[in-house]
């Protein structure tokens, strides 16, 4: 028999029934009985307010997990050996924050994502996106145990989960995703070849302006030196900068999609080969 995972999530889901999002792979919304299986939910013994806690947990829950528990509405029940890719397949199809808890057995053992990125919408999921769903996930399982692919998408996990990393560290890790992705090693010029990598890709796989992505990530780089040489940047992004940060992350995401479509353009003696501008104003962009 197929071991399967029950993974409690933090999602927002329009349907109201069960539906199969990817062959084998079923969403469907919690019940009260789903809560109290899952999570052993008593009284609120200890005043936080509204909150789920287990009497079978080794220490006292976490801020962490009380906040995992309080938004999880949804269950995903899929095989265990598709795990991974079912959870990059949704990590990467929206630019969105979710939490994600599979189980063994009658008690959860691990946590994968847990959600704390206030700034980053959750997850938005219906039926009418089940076919780019899958087609998103027939790619990443393509790529799955591609060695940068496997690089980029435990830190792009961990930028959308809970962790030690401060919202600066964040954003500095989602411009080193695209280093690795676009840079892939190279030691010269790194803001100039990644500005105009960036920009020609988006210009022509997502037909966006070429010198409004150039700029945005000359600058994206930029506070990333910042960050990476103070520990510190000027921006706020859980509150007046959160615009920032997700055009970034959306930036990142779309770059990661790119890369697991479109892999011959990844390829380092292709990069080399994009032109190298200086977006000056007196340059343009054919």
């Amino acid at each position: 028999m197929c071991k399967k995972y029950i993974c409690p999530i933090v999602i927002d889901c329009i349907e109201k029934d069960t539906f199969e999002i990817l062959p084998n792979v079923y969403l469907s919304k919690m019940s009260a009985e789903d809560k109290e299986d899952y999570f052993n939910v008593i009284d609120d013994i200890y005043g936080i307010g509204n909150v789920f806690v287990t009497t079978n947990d080794p220490i006292q829950p976490n801020i962490n997990d009380y906040g995992f528990r309080l938004g999880c509405d949804h269950k995903i029940i899929m095989p265990a050996a598709i795990f991974e890719q079912v959870v990059a397949t949704l990590m990467l199809f929206k630019t969105s924050n979710f939490g994600i808890k599979y189980i063994r057995g009658d008690q959860y053992k691990d946590f994968d994502i847990i959600p704390n990125c206030l700034y980053i919408p959750k997850l938005l999921l219906s039926k009418e996106d089940i076919p780019n769903i899958r087609k998103l996930y027939s790619n990443i399982a393509l790529n799955i145990n591609d060695e940068i692919f496997t690089k980029i998408i435990q830190s792009y996990k961990r930028i959308l989960s809970f962790s030690e990393l401060t919202p600066d560290e964040k954003y500095r890790d989602l411009v080193v995703i695209l280093e690795n992705l676009y840079i892939q090693g190279e030691t010269h010029n790194i803001k100039k070849k990644l500005s105009s990598r960036v920009a020609e890709y988006f210009h022509v796989f997502y037909a966006q302006d070429y010198n409004e992505i150039y700029n945005f990530t000359k600058n994206a780089y930029s506070i990333r030196s910042s960050i990476a040489h103070s520990g510190e940047s000027y921006f706020d992004f859980e509150n007046k900068d959160n615009n920032e940060f997700l055009r970034l992350l959306n930036i990142t995401r779309l770059s990661i999609l790119l890369y697991v479509e479109n892999l011959y353009a990844f390829n380092p003696e292709k990069l080399k080969l994009i032109n190298i501008t200086d977006n000056t104003p007196s340059s343009s962009h054919r």
